[in-house]
């Protein structure tokens, strides 16, 4: 078993589930990023599972069929982070149990703390607090594709998850 030791344990129960059931337990969340003392929070307002490759047409590890990243089999408490077009990147928290390629896509998110620094981040004043998008919510929160080596448990805490809304 994965050393989970600095990560909640009902979060860790909560990636331990089917990916769709995680994506609608994972709503209402909160996410949160610290890189060089620039804290910024989101509530998690949408999210997308992606299944087990033999029950999901659409699942991560058909889509990428040979190009399947070494994070992406791993399972809780790891996250895979990808290139989706242009210089956009994703944020995938992968569900259920090693080797199960389950994921859960977070797409949009409501800012909660540190909006200064995900305009910044964004290069762009915002009207809203509001984050659509996958390509969106990775840059204000300040990841990069080296993240996609980490656990969400390590004690750098550079990425955490969280119960409790506004």
């Amino acid at each position: 078993m994965d050393d989970v030791s600095g990560l909640n344990n009902r979060v860790f129960q909560l990636l331990s589930q089917k990916s769709s059931k995680a994506a609608v337990d994972l709503l209402g969340m909160r996410l949160s990023t610290n890189f060089n003392g620039k804290f910024t929070e989101i509530l998690i307002t949408e999210t997308e599972a992606f299944g087990r490759a033999n029950t999901d047409q659409m699942s991560l590890a058909t889509q990428l069929s040979r190009k399947i990243p070494k994070t992406l089999p791993l399972g809780p408490p790891s996250i895979l982070i990808m290139k989706s077009y242009g210089s956009n990147k994703s944020l995938y928290l992968l569900t259920s149990k090693k080797g199960t390629c389950e994921a859960v896509l977070i797409r949009s998110g409501k800012i909660l703390l540190g909006k200064n620094y995900i305009e910044v981040r964004r290069k762009t004043k915002m009207k809203t607090d509001n984050l659509t998008g996958p390509g969106n919510v990775t840059k204000a929160l300040g990841i990069t594709l080296k993240l996609s080596l980490i656990h969400i448990s390590e004690p750098t805490r550079l990425l955490s998850i969280a119960y409790g809304g506004v």
